[in-house]
């Protein structure tokens, strides 16, 4: 891919930005990588380089990742600086055959909470590994993370994850932290290591006065090869 990393970046948010419900935002096979950087924080909370847009009942917009994201070497340098953020948005579904990479965060002495995909307050979601579509190498946290809204404290709800590849996590391949409807089936989680618990399905609450982990269910998925 031509263009700089921050140019590659906006060019993906500024197509994402022109979304409306019922869309299909496709990321094409590129000559190269998608390599994007980070940004800078606009708050004290969780931010991320690409931020997701919401659909609507009946009409999700579907991104469909068939070429790679791939975070910049030198970027995400921020504690919590993730690649790809989905904070209170709704009828979202995320499908493809591409890869979302993480092997260029740098080790800043804190990796554990710059993630792949963080999930935070969303809801009406899926992802549709069954394409090929691979989260990996996560060096500054999980590969997914999933949890509440940190302004308001809503738990992500209703969310269905099929058939997707979680692999190399420096703390988690998977955490589940706050969710109320949550299925995941034939996903498989590998290669975990770092800052513990080193686990591929991470289940524990965070804020044990906010968090919530309800109707969970995790179903013929393969966890192996985690922990240094």
């Amino acid at each position: 891919m031509g263009g700089t990393e921050a140019q590659m970046r906006d060019a993906i948010q500024t197509a994402i930005d022109s979304c409306n419900p019922g869309d299909n935002f496709i990321l094409q096979v590129a000559a190269g990588d998608w390599t994007v950087d980070s940004i800078d924080p606009e708050d004290g909370n969780t931010y991320f380089a690409i931020s997701l847009k919401s659909g609507t009942a009946g009409n999700p917009i579907t991104y469909t990742i068939n070429g790679n994201i791939v975070a910049a070497s030198g970027s995400f340098t921020g504690i919590q600086a993730s690649l790809i953020g989905c904070k209170g948005k709704s009828y979202i579904t995320i499908n493809g055959s591409g890869l979302v990479d993480g092997t260029n965060m740098p080790n800043i002495g804190i990796e554990q909470f710059r993630h792949l995909l963080l999930l935070v307050g969303a809801s009406d979601t899926n992802i549709d590994g069954s394409g090929g579509l691979r989260f990996q190498n996560a060096s500054g946290g999980d590969c997914l993370f999933i949890g509440r809204n940190e302004v308001n404290g809503t738990p992500s709800r209703d969310i269905i994850i099929l058939d997707t590849i979680f692999s190399d996590g420096k703390r988690n391949c998977v955490s589940i932290i706050s969710a109320n409807g949550l299925t995941m089936r034939r996903c498989t989680a590998f290669g975990a290591s770092g800052t513990n618990p080193k686990s591929g399905f991470c289940i524990e609450t965070d804020a044990y006065n906010t968090d919530e982990l309800t109707n969970i269910l995790i179903d013929a998925c393969v966890s192996y090869d985690n922990g240094d």
